[in-house]
């Protein structure tokens, strides 16, 4: 949870924030106020938080014996919105100034205040804050037909499950569809570069293009492969080996070999432990508990009492699972596999950007950029949920997981209220941003329109003949 989500329950002013009076403070004239223990008089540490006119101070005394602990903010809350963030948007649109004037009046005084960007910069503002920042990426290609037109790349972290970047590539930048991925990568990398956040690891999907790009561009990001995928992927093999002839026993061991592979990534320390730990599992499943590898020379379970089908050597079963879990590719993988952070919750917002943007609608490109963007607020603000309780304040559990929920959807109402208080009534900033997005050229831009009449001339019949062919002689 933020710092700011943290004040946002405290109780309101009694007097209205519309009705206090605000004055002009400088930065170091207000963090001088912080430097010193109103308790001891040591010094302490400070650390500042902004949201557009917003700051909030945690000043902590370093002295052993006092280690005395206070916040302060500039602004009462409103729910979760600055209370100064949205007086400045409502003075600006009731006196019928322009918030182009307004906010360079602003900037040139270097009063901090909100643009479009304030959700994904307060985002990277927390991430800047971490000493380490695991990231999760993958790409959604939209699928209108036999080529995908556009490819969205996603960028989440993985510590706060809250997606951070958002990249839309059109095929036609980069060639092809089969590109969009790299550059949705490389667009997004950049990005958090230039937004100061130190990326430490990152955990994609099996591709080689991604380790190479890392290792000659990135080489100080730690690059994992997601167990979640090479689990699905071996999974599916291992379910088509029990479907064949004399080798349906295969499917009882089809869920240990699942839990064998988290466990293997999750509990080792090195590349090396994680391959020893993931081989032992044939001799396992054969009866076979002594290893000749020294990482791990043994199975750390207690004997087993209740009986089993165990496989056995030299046979089909074991040799098709050796085939599958035991070839190169699959150990090189083994090898990658992140030993914590794991991409589901990425799938889930891919799975959640269709009810934003359908398949089967085709969408121009600002079109399909701002429902992108829709998608990651709604998936944000519900990404991170309460537990609730009972009434005597226990936490609430079910048997069953709801596979429906109420979502929750305060973006809407902030939107509403951006929408006619703001754009209404002045269209003009928000027009002049629209204008910044780089848009890319139209499919058809890259080929040559022939007239009618060569285009009727020139068509074949399905058999790659003409029509004049086809006449009887």
């Amino acid at each position: 949870m933020s710092e700011l989500e943290k004040t946002a329950s405290e109780q309101a002013p009694t007097k209205p924030p519309q009705d206090m009076v605000k004055y002009l403070v400088y930065e170091d004239c207000l963090l001088e106020l912080f430097k010193s223990c109103p308790i001891c008089s040591s010094v302490c540490t400070v650390q500042s938080y902004t949201k557009g006119t917003f700051i909030s101070v945690t000043q902590k005394c370093l002295y052993p014996t006092c280690l005395y602990t206070r916040q302060w903010k500039s602004q009462p809350l409103l729910g979760s919105t600055p209370a100064g963030n949205l007086h400045l948007s409502a003075a600006v649109v009731y006196t019928g100034s322009s918030f182009v004037q307004t906010k360079r009046v602003l900037n040139s005084m270097h009063l901090r205040t909100f643009s479009r960007k304030m959700h994904q910069t307060s985002l990277l503002q927390e991430l800047k804050q971490g000493p380490t920042v695991t990231l999760g990426g993958d790409i959604r290609a939209n699928i209108p037909g036999r080529c995908s037109k556009y490819g969205s790349y996603s960028m989440m972290d993985l510590n706060s499950n809250k997606v951070v970047d958002i990249q839309l590539v059109q095929s036609n930048e980069v060639g092809s569809s089969v590109h969009m991925e790299k550059e949705g990568l490389i667009r997004s990398l950049e990005l958090l570069e230039r937004s100061g956040v130190n990326v430490t690891s990152l955990v994609t999907d099996r591709r080689t293009w991604v380790e190479q790009l890392i290792q000659e561009q990135k080489p100080d990001i730690d690059h994992f492969y997601d167990v979640w995928r090479l689990c699905k992927a071996i999974s599916k093999k291992v379910d088509a080996i029990s479907k064949e002839k004399d080798c349906h026993m295969v499917k009882s061991w089809q869920k240990s070999i699942e839990n064998h592979l988290y466990w293997s990534a999750s509990s080792s320390s090195s590349e090396e432990e994680t391959v020893a730990k993931w081989t032992s599992l044939l001799n396992h499943m054969q009866n076979v508990h002594i290893h000749k590898n020294p990482l791990f020379p043994k199975c750390l379970h207690p004997p087993s009492t209740h009986k089993r089908k165990w496989l056995k050597p030299a046979t089909k079963p074991t040799y098709k699972l050796k085939k599958v879990l035991m070839n190169k590719h699959v150990l090189s993988c083994v090898k990658r596999l992140s030993p914590l952070y794991q991409t589901p919750v990425l799938k889930g917002f891919r799975s959640m950007i269709p009810r934003f943007a359908p398949k089967s609608v085709a969408f121009s490109y600002l079109e399909m950029l701002c429902r992108l963007y829709l998608a990651a607020l709604h998936f944000n603000e519900n990404s991170i949920l309460t537990q609730a309780n009972t009434a005597a304040g226990e936490d609430m559990v079910q048997d069953k997981d709801k596979k429906k929920d109420h979502a929750s959807t305060e973006y809407v109402a902030e939107l509403m209220n951006l929408l006619f208080n703001e754009v209404i009534h002045n269209p003009v900033p928000f027009v002049a941003e629209l204008k910044e997005v780089a848009f890319p050229g139209l499919l058809c831009s890259q080929f040559v329109q022939s007239e009618t009449t060569e285009a009727v001339a020139g068509h074949v019949s399905t058999f790659g003949c003409s029509d004049d062919d086809l006449t009887p002689t």
